[in-house]
């Protein structure tokens, strides 16, 4: 029947890709799990101060990202590929990439040590958020507003966790790739 043989092959195929995705970034579920708990710990709350360190990530915050990231109220954290992406009420907007190494901390105030490899920190009411990173290979950065956010990721495909999926579409863009 027709459902038996062209549908069905068209979901297999599109399975086995993303199985295949999924094996290929095994990270996307740690930055899923960190969305979750930063956008329940920082979503609505004030960024009163942020600080860097002076040594080099792969993409870093300037002089005047830190001007425009401080004393901002975060309206939304996302989460496109394996990228984090913090709106803030300016229409600014913070991206944070990982890396192979890279951690988000939550610290109490009180509880907060420096460690060798904290890049980042942002500076909340009652706690921080640290950016930890021992290889570098991370990124914390900022887009000053949604069009360079949509420029950012221009070339990247389809989310197939977040975006509504269009099966015909998808397996036509394999099939083509083979």
């Amino acid at each position: 029947s027709y459902f038996a043989c062209d549908t069905f092959s068209k979901i297999s195929v599109i399975l086995y890709w993303f199985e295949l995705f999924l094996e290929i970034m095994p990270e996307l579920p740690e930055v899923e799990t960190t969305i979750r708990y930063l956008k329940s710990k920082v979503k609505g709350k004030k960024i009163i101060s942020i600080k860097k360190s002076q040594k080099k990530l792969r993409k870093n915050l300037n002089f005047k990202d830190l001007e425009q990231i401080s004393q901002k109220n975060i309206m939304s954290v996302k989460r496109f590929a394996k990228y984090i992406i913090m709106g803030l009420e300016n229409d600014n907007y913070v991206i944070i990439h990982l890396g192979m190494s890279g951690r988000l901390k939550f610290y109490l105030n009180e509880n907060y040590e420096k460690e060798k490899h904290d890049h980042v920190i942002l500076q909340f009411d009652k706690f921080k958020i640290v950016y930890n990173d021992p290889r570098r290979f991370g990124m914390f950065f900022r887009l000053k507003d949604s069009k360079e956010v949509k420029f950012f990721f221009k070339n990247y495909g389809t989310d197939l966790l977040i975006n509504k999926v269009n099966f015909n579409e998808i397996y036509n863009k394999i099939i083509r790739k083979r």
